[in-house]
């Protein structure tokens, strides 16, 4: 492959790393693999994956690693994207009973804090992000579906685990994903789908002489 991935993003505290697929015009082929190589001032290491992700296990917190990722096909391992920088911190757990009240173009998306919240770092901010699902239904979703590069983001402060989402499309089924915040990083992705209701609209039949009306509700 000729294309270099152009986004690499490490989900703390599971420490799961997603990346982009390159190009179509830069595949040269079917891309059958990715190459993660792991380095600080003290080691490196590869490793392999066949998916556009990787559980990055026993790295060490506090530590900062540099991160890149390159894909492979039949003829070989293509050019290594730009590292990322991380820092492997205590970060607060996932919130929990994340909800959805939805109308037409709102939605009120609430949560409860998570059950773990470091004692040294309390949680600064909870951060939602949210987008429009590119398929009919909302009824099975997880983590895998929300598009980091696609989302819309809010943050809720002063300690509310609740907030008020507007200027959604009507009849759109949405994805909300919900993390909190805390100066060593953000916590895990935690996410619901629903879909905003139908704008009521207005019938006028007109027989000539304006007499006929109903209205649909």
């Amino acid at each position: 492959p000729t294309g270099v991935i152009d986004f690499l993003f490490l989900f703390q505290p599971i420490n799961n790393l997603i990346w982009n697929e390159v190009n179509c015009s830069e595949r040269n082929g079917l891309i059958t693999g990715y190459t993660v190589i792991i380095s600080n001032s003290s080691i490196t290491y590869n490793l392999t994956s066949t998916e556009r992700y990787i559980i990055l296990n026993d790295l060490v917190f506090g530590t900062e690693y540099n991160i890149s990722v390159a894909a492979v096909n039949s003829v070989g391992r293509g050019p290594f994207s730009g590292p990322i920088e991380v820092e492997i911190g205590i970060v607060p757990g996932p919130v929990g009973s994340v909800s959805s009240i939805m109308d037409t173009t709102w939605a009120v998306i609430s949560w409860s804090a998570p059950s773990y919240i470091p004692s040294d770092y309390p949680i600064i901010t909870y951060e939602i992000g949210y987008h429009i699902l590119q398929f009919d239904t909302c009824s099975m979703v997880d983590d895998d579906d929300i598009d980091i590069q696609m989302l819309q983001f809010s943050n809720s402060t002063n300690g509310n685990t609740f907030i008020a989402i507007t200027g959604l499309n009507d009849m759109s089924c949405y994805i909300f994903g919900v993390r909190a915040y805390t100066e060593n990083g953000y916590g895990e992705w935690i996410v619901i789908a629903n879909e905003t209701l139908e704008l009521p609209t207005d019938t006028v039949s007109d027989n000539g002489n304006n007499q006929g009306m109903s209205f649909k509700c």
